[in-house]
């Protein structure tokens, strides 16, 4: 597949998605939304058991600011060693930018936390996850990276 069709594919995508965020955001405070979230919560809860709670927390912490911002430390160190500095930058830039996206974000939507049992505790607004947004942009751009590598 050619690059421009890469890319090509790599925008749709991202306009969808952006489109389907910004959808559920703009319903994400509606009752019928917020019953159908408190719904799903519980049944997750309920049906996870210890091993699930064990997962979810360790994917959790693989999400958590201490492990994408000391891997993207040690794969800008890798990146400048190998003067390889725009890579360098590009990752240092990725995990920035998105830690204020999604901080702007979040002061925008101002979405409270469940009340449901907590498997970590994290003291601001919970739309959109830190986590999530953090994980998709360090994991996605090393997924990409890779896949670059072994073309």
């Amino acid at each position: 597949m050619s690059l421009s069709k890469s890319l090509t594919r790599l925008f749709i995508a991202f306009i969808f998605f952006t489109v389907f965020f910004f959808i559920l955001a703009y319903y994400n405070e509606t009752p019928f939304f917020n019953h159908v979230n408190h719904d799903i919560q519980e049944v997750i809860y309920d049906a996870l058991g210890s091993y699930g709670l064990i997962t979810f927390i360790i994917f959790t912490y693989l999400g958590s600011i201490y492990v994408t911002l000391t891997l993207t430390l040690i794969l800008a160190i890798y990146f400048f060693i190998q003067k390889r500095s725009a890579l360098a930058a590009l990752l240092l830039f990725n995990f920035v930018s998105v830690r204020m996206v999604n901080q702007l974000l979040k002061d925008f939507y101002h979405v409270a936390r469940p009340t449901l049992h907590h498997l970590v505790h994290v003291s601001n607004y919970s739309f959109p996850s830190g986590h999530a947004m953090s994980s998709i942009a360090f994991y996605g751009f090393v997924a990409f990276l890779i896949s670059i590598h072994l073309k």
